[in-house]
């Protein structure tokens, strides 16, 4: 199959549904950074902000700090978002056939 580039614009509208999935996974106790004190220090430098339209982008609350294992975790949640939704199996609906 061929491959293919899947853009994820570093825009409001762009980053806004993967923003919005990240916070709530966040909430929800189903992100473990497994304490790594660099992607401690990037979520201690992020500040959610909004547009006019309430899209969520995140952004650096301090100009000297680092966001970016946040923003690539994003970016990969955002990919996801992407993806189209699994097709369902043929066993789920009529179950295995024995022969």
């Amino acid at each position: 199959a061929p491959e293919r580039l899947l853009a994820v614009p570093q825009t409001y509208l762009g980053m806004s549904a993967a923003c919005l999935r990240m916070q709530a996974e966040i909430l929800e106790g189903n992100v473990d950074a497994n304490g790594c004190p660099v992607t401690a220090w990037a979520v201690s430098n992020v500040v959610g902000q909004r547009d006019g339209k309430d899209n969520l982008m995140y952004v650096k609350g301090k100009s000297r700090g680092r966001i970016d294992p946040v923003i690539a975790a994003t970016i990969a949640e955002a990919l996801v978002l992407k993806q189209p939704p699994p097709e369902e199996s043929v066993y789920a609906s009529r179950g295995a056939l024995i022969l």
